[in-house]
């Protein structure tokens, strides 16, 4: 069975309040019959390292 696919887009993950209730979300609901995508648009991420592992990032050139 081929799994859904969810992209979660965010301008930043710079500890904002949008940014820490995406991570809550990544860590409080069940993703295990979805593949997760995850584009920052500007690359500014000093969260990536609270994003859970499953998550994919697209967008491989983040800096914190």
């Amino acid at each position: 069975m081929k799994k859904s696919r969810v992209l979660f887009v965010i301008n930043t993950l710079d500890r904002g309040g949008a940014e820490r209730s995406l991570i809550n979300t990544f860590c409080e609901k069940d993703f295990s019959d979805r593949q997760v995508d995850l584009l920052v648009l500007t690359g500014k991420a000093r969260l990536i390292d609270e994003v859970p592992e499953y998550v994919h990032l697209l967008n491989k050139h983040t800096y914190r």
